[in-house]
């Protein structure tokens, strides 16, 4: 009976071999295999910890990672007119910070915004390198015929890409003054400014409907517009709440909380001050979104 044992564990060991040989062929072993779904949360960092997949992005002059689409980082600024030198061998000298009033268009609803920039100037240049500079902003960005002005002493131009919006201007520097005649331009030399700032497209409603509500409660309390300081809280196209107050910015003037709805092409006052409100008429007259109203009738 010996031998046909032996046989019975030889036959064996040349099967578990054989299995051996396939399994280590083929890689068929039982390990756990990642899900394609277990992606790890802020994985996708860069060198300076900024997330990509949540839109951030590294701004070496803020020395912050930022959302381009929340702010402006003058990185952008910086490569434009590094650009600009390069490819037309124009040179600006950065000023600074500066104002940009961008003017909006939404129908034949027109209002404008004071936008914080970063401005880059010079202060002797032919028309001709004038020229180049609108030819190369063209090239770059969208031309915003909202933002065009030309006039004896000077022009302006707009531009936007994405969430950044740019003003190219020029001036004459000289100008001849004749008594019962317009002025005109002496010479060639002109002042160029060019300045960028952050500025979010979504946001035209609401530039409008600041510009409209302003001008209601100004003409209502006998105010300059300049002393209106409006604050949208909550806002979906159609109806507007939110505070304001009369006075410079830096000062607590009187002042109170509106509502108000838009009807056709304008924005119509529904309630202002700080008496109470009569919620459920408000909402029968004007459909006004209930949500609108935590705050004033909660």
């Amino acid at each position: 009976m010996t031998k046909p044992i032996n046989i019975i564990i030889i036959v064996g060991l040349i099967i578990v071999a054989g299995l051996g040989v396939y399994f280590a062929k083929y890689r068929i072993v039982n390990t756990p295999t990642a899900s394609p779904d277990a992606i790890i949360v802020g994985g996708d960092k860069n060198e300076h910890g900024c997330i990509g997949s949540a839109g951030y992005s590294w701004c070496g002059e803020k020395n912050k990672c930022l959302r381009v689409f929340e702010e402006l980082c003058p990185d952008v600024v910086t490569s434009l007119i590094a650009e600009l030198k390069t490819e037309t061998n124009i040179s600006l000298t950065k000023v600074g910070d500066s104002q940009l009033t961008w003017n909006v268009r939404e129908g034949n609803d027109f209002a404008s915004e004071v936008i914080p920039g970063i401005s880059y100037k010079n202060s002797d240049m032919t028309f001709v390198n004038y020229q180049k500079i609108e030819k190369f902003m063209r090239s770059k960005y969208q031309v915003d015929i909202n933002n065009e002005a030309d006039g004896v002493t000077g022009g302006l131009r707009g531009y936007t890409n994405s969430y950044v919006i740019c003003q190219l201007s020029f001036r004459h520097n000289q100008m001849k003054n004749t008594p019962n005649a317009p002025s005109e331009p002496i010479g060639d030399s002109l002042t160029v400014e060019l300045g960028c700032g952050y500025f979010n497209p979504n946001n035209i409603s609401k530039i409008v409907a600041t510009q409209y509500i302003k001008l209601a409660l100004a003409t209502k309390y006998k105010k300059d517009i300049e002393e209106v300081n409006l604050q949208i809280n909550k806002f979906d196209g159609a109806y507007a709440v939110g505070s304001v107050f009369f006075g410079p910015v830096d000062t607590a003037g009187e002042g109170g909380m509106f509502l108000a709805t838009k009807q056709g092409d304008t924005w119509k006052m529904i309630y202002d001050g700080n008496g109470s409100i009569d919620c459920a008429t408000i909402k029968k007259n004007y459909q006004f979104p209930t949500d609108m109203f935590v705050g004033f009738c909660d």
